[in-house]
Formats: C-alpha cells, structure tokens, sequence
C-alpha cells in the first residue's frame, strides 16, 4: 500500500510491475489488478519498510469500494428500518390474554 504520488495521494493498494532502479530508493511502476495498463507514474520507496502480500481474499476489493461510496447510507437505512419497526411494533401490538382474565371475562359477561 502506498500513497500515489499524483492528484490527491490517496492511498491505494497495488502491484509492483517492474523495479526500474535497485538500490538505497528503489523505483517501481505499479499497476492495479482492475487496470489493463501501468500506472501512469514511477514510485520512488523510501524510508526502511514496504508492504509484502501474505494473503489475499478475491473480491474484497469490490466489498470496500462498496462500503466506501454506500456504507453509510446503508447503515443509516437499517438505524432507520429498526426505528421504524421497533415504532410499528408499540402500535400493533395487541394486549396477551391470560388464562385466568379470559375466565373472568366469560364469567363476568351476560349470557
């Protein structure tokens, strides 16, 4: 992961295509799994560490953009959604009869 060095130099995560130059500040061109081509910039290291792939789950990606651009409105429509039940709930909601005051009623009334 690093940040670009264009634009807004956000962070972003993606593969080392080619080291340009070895030594103390190595150059890459990197290029992201969604891109048919290289990134458009050479990416200078520097400082004493980088980012190694462990592992890697297929699709996430897809799961963070999508909690990127609507994760807050969704979480904001399930707060809502329980209120709103949670409110529907008090409303149509009918008293429980008991046995014993079912008893009393049919007692109590006329026959």
């Amino acid at each position: 992961m690093f940040n670009i060095p264009i634009g807004d130099h956000h962070l972003t995560a993606h593969r080392v295509m080619r080291v340009l130059n070895r030594g103390r500040n190595p150059i890459l061109t990197t290029k992201g799994d969604a891109n048919s081509a290289a990134d458009p910039w050479r990416l200078k290291l520097s400082g004493n560490s980088a980012c190694i792939v462990r592992a890697h789950i297929p699709l996430l990606g897809y799961a963070v953009v999508f909690a990127r651009r609507w994760g807050l409105l969704l979480l904001l429509g399930v707060v809502v959604l329980v209120s709103l039940a949670g409110c529907l709930r008090r409303v149509w909601r009918h008293p429980r009869a008991t046995a014993d005051t079912t008893a009393a009623a049919h007692a109590a009334s006329p026959r």
